[in-house]
C-alpha cells in the first residue's frame, strides 16, 4: 500500500548516503569486509544460527523465487551457509544497481581520505556538469547524489526523491576523477576492489575506464557478498 511505498522510497534515498558513510568507517578502521584472502567457511551452529534453517531457506527461495539462482549467508565475518539452485559459484550475474553500493563505498573512502566533502557543491571543485541540471548546477552537493534528492535539474537540490542511474548520478565519478587525478576504474580497483578479494570488480563494465555510478558489473554472488560485508 502506500505506507509500502513511502518506506521504499526512504530506504533508496538513505541507502547510498548511509554506505558511504559506512564504508568511510571501516576504511578508516582498517577493515574492508573479509579482506583479500579467502572466505573463511564455518558452521551456522557456531555463529547462533541452525543449518537446518538454512537449509530449508534455502529450498523455499529455490522453490518460490526460481530466478534467484544463489543463497548465500555471512555472520561475524564467516560464510555460514552458501548454496546454489542453478549455475555455479562461479557464475557472473548482472548486478545492476545493487552495485551502487560499491559506488558509495568509493565516495566514502574518498571523503575518508579528506579528498572531498560530502556538503560542498561539486561546482566549487572547478567540475563541469555533463547532465542537464538547469538553473541549479551550482547547489547540487555529493549528499544530494547519494539521497537522491538532487533534483535532476528539475527541481532545486534537496526539495524532493528522484531515482537515478544515469547521467546525473554519474556526475559523482566525475567528482571521484577529478579529486583523485585519476582514471576512475584504475583508483576503484587499488582503494577497493584489490583490498576486498575482488580484483576484477570492475572488469566487466561496458566502459573499460569510467566506473558507472549506477551499476554495470557482473560478478558471482560471493563477490557480492564480500561488498556487503563492508556495511
Amino acid at each position: 500500500g502506500d505506507a509500502q511505498a513511502t518506506l521504499l522510497l526512504l530506504l533508496r534515498r538513505r541507502t547510498m548516503l548511509l554506505a558511504a558513510h559506512l564504508a568511510a568507517q571501516a576504511h578508516t578502521h582498517g577493515g574492508l569486509g573479509p579482506g583479500p584472502g579467502p572466505w573463511a567457511h564455518e558452521p551456522a551452529e557456531l555463529h547462533s544460527l541452525s543449518s537446518a534453517a538454512l537449509d530449508e531457506a534455502a529450498e523455499r527461495l529455490s522453490r518460490e523465487l526460481p530466478h534467484r539462482y544463489c543463497f548465500l549467508v555471512a555472520k561475524d565475518g564467516a560464510v555460514v551457509h552458501e548454496s546454489y539452485s542453478a549455475n555455479s559459484s562461479e557464475t557472473l550475474y548482472s548486478m545492476d544497481s545493487a552495485m551502487k553500493l560499491g559506488t558509495a563505498a568509493l565516495i566514502g573512502i574518498a571523503h575518508a581520505d579528506g579528498t572531498l566533502d560530502l556538503d560542498a557543491p561539486l561546482a566549487e571543485y572547478g567540475l563541469e556538469p555533463t547532465a542537464d541540471w538547469g538553473p541549479y548546477w551550482p547547489l547540487v552537493t555529493t549528499r544530494h547524489l547519494l539521497s537522491m534528492v538532487s533534483g535532476l535539474g528539475q527541481k532545486p537540490p534537496g526539495t524532493a526523491f528522484a531515482y537515478d542511474s544515469g547521467s546525473h548520478l554519474q556526475e559523482l565519478i566525475w567528482l571521484l576523477e577529478h579529486v583523485t587525478r585519476e582514471a576512475s576504474v584504475h583508483w576503484a580497483t587499488r582503494r577497493l576492489a584489490i583490498p576486498l578479494g575482488v580484483p576484477n570488480m570492475f572488469a566487466g563494465q561496458t566502459e573499460s575506464a569510467h566506473v558507472h555510478a549506477g551499476g554495470d558489473n557482473r560478478l558471482p554472488c560471493s563477490a557480492m557478498l564480500r561488498l556487503r560485508e563492508v556495511f
